[in-house]
């Protein structure tokens, strides 16, 4: 029973953890949208780069550079994430 609470416990701690990249990944998306020229979008980028590691910032410049992609994730709807992807 234990093995099985402990099991529970650690997929809340990673379903959390997900919600709060998605999270995270949205908002950054939507800094992106608001970018209106050149030296904006150098400055997220800079942003990216101080923030956090090469390899995430390195995915949110490849994120942002299509713009469909960046739109959609602009507009996640996180609390609905998982139930919208199953009825997709």
């Amino acid at each position: 029973m234990a093995d099985s609470l402990d099991q529970h416990e650690q997929e809340e701690k990673w379903k959390n953890e997900i919600k709060g990249y998605r999270i995270l990944m949205k908002m950054e998306m939507q800094r992106a949208m608001y970018c209106m020229n050149n030296e904006e979008k150098r400055n997220l980028v800079k942003d990216w780069k101080q923030k956090y590691s090469k390899v995430f910032a390195n995915e949110l410049i490849k994120l942002a550079k299509n713009a469909e992609i960046r739109f959609k994730i602009a507009n996640w709807d996180i609390d609905n994430f998982d139930k919208r992807r199953r009825d997709e």
